[in-house]
C-alpha cells in the first residue's frame, strides 16, 4: 500500500483498521510525533479493546496516555551466555570445549548488554582456534568496540547540545564510586566527599546556564544515567561511560581528562 506522506498515511491507517481491535507492535519509537502519527494522540483512533505495544529509549513519549511501562531487566550469567552462544555456535549453550570457559569471559566483558553479544557472538563466530579466542579477547579488552558504540550513541546524538556537555562530563568525572569504595571502604570521608561531587556539578551546570535539572531528567528518561538514591551519586552502565568517554577521545581539541597521568602530562606541556 503506498503512502505519500505521513498525513496520507494516518488516513489509510484510520481507513483500514478503523473500530478493529488490533494488537499494535512499535518498536523503537524515538519521538511522540511518531506515536500520535501511527496510533493516534491520546485515546488513539483504535477500539477500546486494542493494545499497543511500544519499545523505546524515552519513556517521555507516553506522557498523557493510558500505559503501562515495563523495564526490561537485566539478563542474568546464564541468559547472557545463552544469548552469546547462539550467536557466536547458533546453538543455546557453548562447546563443551575450551570456548565454554572463554565465553564466560567474553560475556563479562560485554557488561550485560544484549547488543554487545550480538556483535561479540557474531566476531567470534568464525574463529576456530584457542589462539584466535585468546588473541579477540585480548583486543576487546584493549579496545572500545566501535559498532556498539556506533548504536549505543543513537539516544546521545538524540540530545541537544547543552544536554550532552552534561552527559560527558557524568561519563568523564562523576562515575565508578562504586569501584572506588571497593579500594577504600574504611575512609568515609574520602567517600562523603565523592558523594558531593554531584552537587558540586549541579551547581557548576547551573552556572553555565546548561539547565542541569531538565537535562538530568531526559538522561534518566532515555536510560542514559541512573541516580543512587541511598547514596546520592550518578550512575551509568560500563558500556554507556565508554562511550561517552569515546566520544570526547575523538574531539579534535581534548576537552576533559579523567585520568591522573593524563592531566599531570597536560599541565606539564601547558607550563610557562
Amino acid at each position: 500500500m503506498p503512502i505519500n506522506d505521513k498525513d496520507d498515511g494516518i488516513t489509510k491507517i484510520r481507513n483500514r483498521i478503523g473500530d478493529m481491535k488490533v494488537l499494535v507492535v512499535l518498536d523503537d519509537v524515538d519521538h511522540k510525533d511518531q506515536l500520535d502519527a501511527l496510533v493516534g494522540s491520546q485515546s488513539g483512533w483504535f477500539s477500546s479493546e486494542s493494545i499497543t505495544i511500544v519499545t523505546c529509549r524515552d519513556e517521555s513519549i507516553f506522557k498523557g496516555r493510558q500505559k503501562v511501562i515495563y523495564m526490561v531487566p537485566e539478563l542474568d550469567p546464564a541468559q547472557l551466555l545463552k544469548r552469546f552462544s547462539q550467536h557466536a555456535f547458533k546453538q543455546p549453550e557453548p562447546k563443551s570445549d575450551w570456548r565454554g570457559e572463554l565465553s564466560k569471559k567474553v560475556v563479562s566483558i560485554a557488561g550485560g548488554i544484549p547488543l554487545c553479544l550480538q556483535v561479540f557472538g557474531s566476531l567470534f563466530s568464525d574463529i576456530k582456534s584457542i589462539e584466535g579466542w585468546e588473541s579477540k579477547l585480548e583486543q576487546l579488552k584493549r579496545d572500545q568496540n566501535e559498532e556498539v558504540h556506533v548504536r549505543l550513541k543513537i539516544s546521545y546524538d538524540s540530545l541537544d547540545t547543552k544536554k550532552q556537555q552534561i552527559f560527558l562530563d557524568i561519563a568523564c568525572f562523576l562515575i565508578g564510586w562504586e569501584d572506588w569504595m571497593q579500594v577504600y571502604p574504611g575512609e568515609l570521608e574520602r567517600w562523603e566527599e565523592r558523594k558531593q561531587k554531584k552537587e558540586y556539578a549541579m551547581l557548576m551546570w547551573e552556572g553555565s546556564r546548561l539547565y542541569p535539572t531538565d537535562a538530568i531528567e531526559e538522561l534518566q528518561r532515555k536510560f542514559l544515567i541512573s541516580i543512587n538514591d541511598e547514596h546520592g551519586t550518578f550512575e551509568m552502565h560500563d558500556q554507556i561511560r565508554d562511550m561517552g568517554r569515546n566520544i570526547v577521545q575523538q574531539e579534535p581539541v581534548a576537552t576533559r581528562f579523567w585520568e591522573n597521568n593524563e592531566t599531570s602530562q597536560m599541565l606539564q606541556r601547558r607550563k610557562v
